[in-house]
């Protein structure tokens, strides 16, 4: 009897163990690529190294008045349909999951972080009017976040405290 309590507190024990791993975020997780890439209005993003990690920048040019020049905005005081950062963790392929019509079959979400506050600068710094015309209507900004507190549903936390999405191209609809 005593040991099949012992074993039966020790198989709980593992199981909670396991369990809190799969969404645990380590700093070696978030080492993001030096690239980025875009796609939307204006969304840029970046993946880890081992591409079960993305976190992107999701903005509307228009709501938010995005120039040439540069803005900060609080988002804190900022509206989700206008401005956002997510950070989001899948079993792999993350890259497949952002600026794409098309998932790779069996790459699943575990886990998503949504900013509550932080700030993002943003500025574009090549527009569409410059650009050759069989392009269209894309042009390029830099895109910087800065001291972002992200949380789960659980109410876990991470802390971005600078990352740069620089010379990326939006306004793009990808495949």
């Amino acid at each position: 009897m005593k040991t099949t309590k012992i074993l039966s507190l020790f198989a709980f024990t593992l199981i909670l163990v396991f369990s809190s791993c799969e969404d645990k975020i380590t700093n070696k997780d978030l080492q993001f690529n030096s690239w980025a890439l875009g796609c939307r209005s204006f969304s840029v993003y970046k993946i880890n190294a081992d591409n079960t990690l993305g976190i992107a920048v999701i903005g509307n040019r228009e709501k938010l008045f995005l120039s040439t020049e540069e803005q900060i905005f609080y988002l804190s005081e900022t509206k989700q349909d206008e401005l956002k950062v997510v950070l989001q963790k899948y079993n792999f392929e993350a890259s497949s999951h952002f600026c794409s019509d098309y998932n790779i079959v069996g790459s699943k979400l575990l886990d998503t972080w949504t900013a509550i506050s932080g700030n993002v600068k943003a500025k574009i710094t090549q527009d569409a009017e410059n650009i050759p015309p069989k392009i269209g209507e894309v042009y390029k900004v830099d895109v910087t976040i800065e001291n972002v507190i992200l949380k789960n549903s659980k109410g876990n936390k991470i802390f971005i405290q600078h990352l740069e999405f620089l010379d990326v191209w939006v306004n793009i609809l990808l495949g």
